[in-house]
C-alpha cells in the first residue's frame, strides 16, 4: 500500500510540474472560495535544482488574527508541515525547518521560511501588516492598502519629498504605506530619521553613469527641433522610448523588479527626474514598464526651463510651481494640460509658518552678531560656476573704508551642498577674520549630496528673515527674500575672472533661467563695485524700495502663496492613488 501511495504521490507531482498553468489554476480556484468565505489565499511555486515541486499557501484568519501557512512539496509533504501561528505566539513542528519572526501587533512582520531536506530548499518572503480593524495584507496583497514609493536619489529631493511634512500627513491615512528607494539607505542618519513609522520601508538605490552617450545627443535635437517643429516630438519621444529601454530599464531591472515585486507600489512619486542625478530615471522606468503611475514634483523654479534641456523620463503628471512652469511644460516637453498639476513648492511653507522664526534678538545670538548693526549677508555662488569671493573682499574694504551709510555688519553664507573642503579653497581666508561671521553649516552628505535636515533649513530661513540686505550673483535665495520682503542686490560683474563671468553668468544665467526673476525688477542688478555699494546703502536707508516689484515675484512664483503647498501635494498624491 505504501509504495502504490508513494508512486501515486510522485505521478501526481510530476504531471502539475510539468501543467504549471493547472496548478496555478487550482489555486486561483483555492482564493475564489477563500475570499468568499472572508479570508485570503496566495500561492506561489518554487523549484529547487532536483526538480522538487513545493507549493505555499498564505491564509489570514480574520477572527483569530492569524496567519496559517500550508507548504505543500515532495519533501516537505512527507513530513506533513503545518505552520501555524497568531499574534502573540509562534508554533513550528517539523525537524530541518526553520522559521524567523518579527510579530507584534501594528506593525510590519517579516516572516522567513526555509524547509531543507534532501536537497530539497524553498525559501519566501511574506509580509503581513495588522491595524486596529483587523485588516492585513500578505506579500503584497491588501483590500485597501495603498502604498506610495518616494525616488529620493539626492538631498534636493529628500528636502522637497521627505522634510515637508508631506509624509506625516499621508500616514495619517492608516491604509497608506510608504516605501523610500534612496542611496541614503547607506546611511545610518538617514534611515533613523525616515524610519518613525512602521509603514515607512527604505530600500537602496544604485548609482547610474550621467556621462551622455550618442542617443542623449540625438534625443536632446530632436527635442530641441520639435519645439520648432512638431514633427520632431514623435522622434523625440520615441528615441527616449527607446533609451529609456535599452539604457535605464534593461539594464537596472534586475536590481528594482524585486523591490516593485516586493512592495507593488500603485504610485511612484519623485522629484524632476534626470536633473541633478539620473538615479531615478530607472524607478521611474520600472514602474512605467508595469504601468504604475508616476508623478514628478518640479524640486526647483528652474528645473525645467528651456536651458535645462530635456526630461529624461517622461512621468506621467507633473506637479509644478505656477502659471510659467505649466506653460514650459506644454511648450517646451510637449506636456497636456490634464496631465499637469498645480501642486506649488511645499519646501517653502516654512516661511509662511511664524513657528520657523525665532526673533531677530535670539538669532543674532546664536551667530555672535551685534544687536546695534545692520546686517549684509553675502550669499555665495556655485564655485564649478564662477567664483563670488571678491563680493566678499569689496564689502570688507567699504567697511574698513566706512563707505556704509550706517553702522553694518558682514555675513558670509558659504555653500552647503558642497564638500566643505572646497569652500576652504576659496573662503579659508575669511575663516579668523574679525570684520566677518562665516555661516559654514555642513550638510553634505557622501551619498545624497546636499542634504540639509529640518533644523538647517529653520536656520537658513532665519538668516534670510533677519537679514537687512542680501547679495548674491543669481541665488534662489532670492526667491526666499522676495516672500519675506527682504532687498536683494544682484551682482552683475566679476573683478576676477570678467571674461568667464562674461559668457556663464551675463550670457548664460542672467539670459535664461535667472531671466523671469530679473524681469519683474524686484531686486537691483550691480553692474560695478560702486553701484554694489550704492545700492546696498539704498536699500539699507529704504528697505521699502522694490517692495511691490518683491510681491509681484512671490505671486508669479508661487501659485497660491499661502504656505499649504504640503496640503495640496498631500492631496494630489491621494488623489492618484
Amino acid at each position: 500500500m505504501g509504495k502504490i501511495k508513494r508512486i501515486l504521490k510522485e505521478s501526481a507531482f510530476s504531471f502539475l510540474e510539468k501543467h504549471r498553468l493547472i496548478l496555478k489554476a487550482i489555486i486561483r480556484l483555492f482564493s475564489i472560495i477563500e475570499n468568499f468565505c472572508g479570508n485570503r489565499l496566495i500561492g506561489e511555486l518554487f523549484y529547487n535544482n532536483t526538480s522538487n515541486l513545493a507549493m505555499l499557501v498564505f491564509r489570514y484568519d480574520y477572527l483569530n488574527k492569524g496567519l496559517e501557512i500550508i507548504v505543500f512539496g515532495d519533501s516537505a509533504m512527507e513530513k506533513g508541515f503545518l505552520l501555524s501561528y497568531g499574534v502573540e505566539d509562534i508554533a513550528l513542528p517539523g525537524k530541518n525547518s526553520s522559521l524567523g519572526a518579527q510579530n507584534r501587533q501594528g506593525c510590519i512582520l517579516d516572516l522567513s521560511l526555509s524547509l531543507s531536506e534532501d536537497n530539497f530548499f524553498c525559501r519566501t518572503m511574506a509580509t503581513e501588516y495588522i491595524n486596529e480593524k483587523g485588516r492585513c495584507f500578505v506579500a503584497g496583497e491588501t483590500d485597501s492598502m495603498k502604498t506610495i514609493l518616494y525616488s529620493v536619489s539626492t538631498g534636493y529631493f529628500a528636502r522637497n519629498l521627505l522634510r515637508t511634512g508631506v509624509l506625516e500627513r499621508l500616514l495619517e491615512d492608516k491604509d497608506i504605506r510608504i516605501v523610500i528607494v534612496s542611496p541614503g539607505y547607506e546611511e545610518k542618519s538617514f534611515r533613523e530619521e525616515f524610519s518613525f513609522s512602521d509603514r515607512i520601508f527604505i530600500e537602496n538605490m544604485l548609482d547610474v553613469d550621467r556621462s551622455y552617450d550618442l542617443m542623449d545627443k540625438l534625443i536632446w535635437q530632436c527635442w530641441s527641433l520639435g519645439q520648432r517643429h512638431g514633427r520632431f516630438i514623435k522622434l523625440y519621444k520615441f528615441f527616449l522610448k527607446a533609451q529609456l529601454k535599452k539604457r535605464y530599464y534593461n539594464k537596472f531591472h534586475w536590481f528594482y523588479d524585486g523591490i516593485f515585486n516586493k512592495y507593488n507600489p500603485d504610485l511612484v512619486v519623485g522629484g524632476t527626474p534626470g536633473m541633478n542625478s539620473r538615479m531615478d530615471i530607472p524607478v521611474f522606468a520600472e514602474a512605467q514598464a508595469r504601468n504604475i503611475k508616476t508623478l514628478a514634483l518640479i524640486h526647483s523654479w528652474d528645473n525645467i526651463s528651456k536651458r535645462k534641456g530635456p526630461l529624461w523620463v517622461r512621468p506621467d503628471i507633473l506637479g509644478v510651481w505656477n502659471e510659467f512652469q505649466k506653460k514650459e511644460s506644454t511648450l517646451v516637453h510637449f506636456y497636456k494640460d490634464k496631465d499637469i498639476k498645480f501642486a506649488g513648492a511645499s519646501h517653502f511653507d516654512i516661511y509662511w509658518n511664524d513657528d520657523t522664526f525665532i526673533g531677530r534678538e535670539n538669532f543674532f545670538k546664536k551667530m555672535g552678531l551685534d544687536q546695534q548693526k545692520k546686517l549684509i549677508t553675502v550669499i555665495v555662488t556655485v564655485q564649478n560656476l564662477v567664483k563670488s569671493s571678491f563680493i566678499v573682499d569689496i564689502l570688507l574694504d567699504a567697511l574698513k573704508g566706512k563707505k556704509f551709510a550706517v553702522p553694518v555688519q558682514l555675513l558670509c553664507r558659504l555653500l552647503p551642498r558642497f564638500d566643505p573642503k572646497k569652500n576652504d579653497e576659496e573662503y579659508g581666508r575669511y575663516y579668523a577674520n574679525p570684520d566677518i561671521v562665516i555661516d559654514h553649516q555642513i550638510q553634505y552628505s557622501p551619498k545624497l549630496g546636499w542634504n540639509p535636515n529640518r533644523q538647517q533649513l529653520n536656520h537658513f530661513a532665519n538668516l534670510v528673515r533677519y537679514s537687512d540686505v542680501q547679495i548674491s550673483i543669481a541665488s534662489t535665495s532670492t526667491i526666499e527674500a522676495a516672500i519675506l520682503d527682504m532687498p536683494v542686490v544682484n551682482v552683475a560683474f566679476s573683478t576676477i575672472e570678467p571674461e568667464l563671468f562674461k559668457k556663464r553668468i551675463l550670457e548664460g544665467v542672467f539670459k535664461h533661467h535667472f531671466k523671469p526673476i530679473l524681469d519683474y525688477g524686484a531686486t537691483h542688478v550691480a553692474r560695478d563695485p560702486d553701484e554694489l555699494i550704492m545700492a546696498t546703502n539704498r536699500y539699507l536707508l529704504d528697505p521699502g524700495i522694490h517692495r511691490e516689484e518683491r510681491e509681484k515675484l512671490k505671486n508669479a512664483i508661487f501659485y497660491n502663496p499661502d504656505g499649504k503647498a504640503t496640503q495640496r501635494v498631500n492631496e494630489l498624491i491621494k488623489e492618484l492613488v
